[in-house]
């Protein structure tokens, strides 16, 4: 597997698999604004492990890039959606 010297130890795979970035969210399990808030947090995990140095020397500095803020915005706004209904029915 080929990473970049900027990509974390872990590749994207292991945290956001291929297969889950390209199943879709059909409804009526996910409505289109959760699926749209799901899609952007995964978008933002890719992000995370581009920016995040292979080696991580100092922990509150690599925390404190805007790609780790913007996951947990991503995060935050997808909790907020899902929200809205609720769980899910079992």
């Amino acid at each position: 597997m080929r990473r970049s010297a900027r990509h974390s130890r872990f590749d994207r795979d292991d945290f956001n698999p291929e297969a889950c970035r390209a199943l879709p969210y059909p409804p009526p399990a996910y409505t289109g604004d959760e699926a749209q808030a799901l899609k952007r947090v995964l978008e933002a995990v890719d992000r995370v492990v581009a920016a995040t140095p292979r080696s991580i020397v100092d922990t509150a500095a690599t925390l404190a890039l805007p790609e780790w803020a913007a996951l947990g915005a991503a995060a935050r706004h997808a909790l907020t959606v899902m929200s809205v209904r609720g769980r899910l029915p079992e």
